[in-house]
């Protein structure tokens, strides 16, 4: 049986780029086989839980038609020592309220 997770924050943004008709009910419905163990993008562990965090927040890098790495929210990143990553963040960055993103957020 398929579950539904309604993701009402979504609903409006979503909308107004595809024109979904749930826009009008203030809702989005997405149809998963299970459920998700997190919508938290720091624990999603698993093929359900990472497709839908990404929807919710975007990563510092992502992958091309080529599957190479590329920026997405960072501009620059290298790898000073094996156990360290330093990411340059891109800049002009916002959250949804507006505040500036910074490696503290």
């Amino acid at each position: 049986m398929t579950h539904c997770l309604r993701v009402a924050v979504l609903a409006a943004a979503l909308a107004s780029s595809v024109g979904l008709a749930q826009a009008q009910t203030g809702e989005l419905a997405i149809a998963v086989a299970p459920d998700p163990i997190t919508v938290d993008p720091r624990g999603a562990m698993n093929v359900i839980s990472w497709s839908l965090a990404y929807h919710i927040a975007d990563p510092l890098v992502g992958k091309d038609h080529d599957l190479k790495i590329v920026p997405l929210l960072a501009e620059s990143w290298d790898r000073p020592d094996p156990l360290t990553w330093r990411f340059k963040l891109g800049r002009g960055v916002k959250f949804h309220n507006g505040e500036d993103m910074t490696a503290q957020a």
